[in-house]
């Protein structure tokens, strides 16, 4: 096994030209066992260590940032993905496992993909052919697989009411079955699920944030009732997957503040 620490980007896009595998903490390495070649670590790159405000509130966040380096940072801002992050592994693998290397692996199941994605969080992409440049957090994007490195995370400034995130696991210690997370603004209600299908499950809705969220229960049930991939694996059968997601709904929204009587009235 041969390790690059690459110090500029021109040496980056040689490691991936190469076909050199990024390492992040570690941690997944270790759990899957596997030994590539050749592994690229970014750490030397400037700003790989850097967690820092904007001016504008946003968050930067290094491709070597741990995972409990981000908690302690968004505590106060974003207490949604702070929890996602307290509900992953114990103190040892937080502090060993970076963000963007957790967010790279495209998990079918990532607890920290649902607030990530809620928040709006953007990447910082490079590849051999160019780069770096910006793109959402999202699975749709071609920002996942071979010969590509994420160099930071930005998440913008807080603009919503209310956001939380779920996970259900048979132990705290364990990967989640299913989890997910929603977010309340005033113009409507964005939701993304994890655990069932191969994807997270997405869904947003404009107006009132009760009706919105209503509307989304029916979207949510109903994709639980279509016929579609699911994942099967020593954690969980599909059926028990789906009765888990029926129930992580109900967790979801019973975060969500009842209107008051002036607000029904005028929804």
């Amino acid at each position: 096994m041969r390790l690059i620490e690459a110090a500029t980007l021109d040496a980056v896009r040689r490691a991936l030209a190469d076909g050199a595998v990024v390492l992040g903490g570690g941690t997944r390495l270790l759990a899957d066992g596997q030994s590539p070649p050749v592994l690229l670590d970014l750490r030397r790159l400037p700003g790989a260590s850097d967690l820092s405000s904007g001016a504008d509130g946003s968050l930067w966040v290094g491709s070597a940032v741990s995972l409990t380096r981000l908690e302690r940072a968004v505590r106060s801002t974003f207490p949604a993905i702070a929890e996602a992050v307290r509900l992953m592994g114990s103190p040892v693998f937080r502090n060993l496992a970076t963000v963007l290397g957790r967010l790279a692996n495209r998990e079918p199941v990532s607890d920290l993909y649902p607030p990530m994605r809620l928040a709006g969080a953007r990447v910082l992409v490079i590849d051999p052919a160019g780069g770096p440049a910006w793109h959402p957090l999202s699975y749709q994007g071609r920002i996942y697989g071979p010969h590509r490195a994420w160099l930071a995370l930005v998440i913008p400034p807080p603009s919503f009411l209310l956001m939380r995130f779920v996970k259900m696991a048979r132990t705290r210690l364990n990967g989640a079955i299913v989890n997910g997370g929603v977010l309340i603004a005033d113009d409507g209600v964005k939701a993304v699920l994890s655990g069932v299908g191969p994807e997270p499950w997405e869904g947003d809705c404009a107006g009132n944030p009760q009706t919105a969220l209503a509307n989304l229960a029916a979207r949510w049930r109903e994709y639980l009732t279509v016929d579609g991939p699911r994942i099967e694996d020593f954690r969980a059968a599909p059926a028990y997957r789906e009765a888990l997601g029926r129930v992580l709904w109900e967790q979801l929204a019973a975060a969500v503040p009842a209107p008051s009587k002036r607000q029904a009235k005028e929804a």
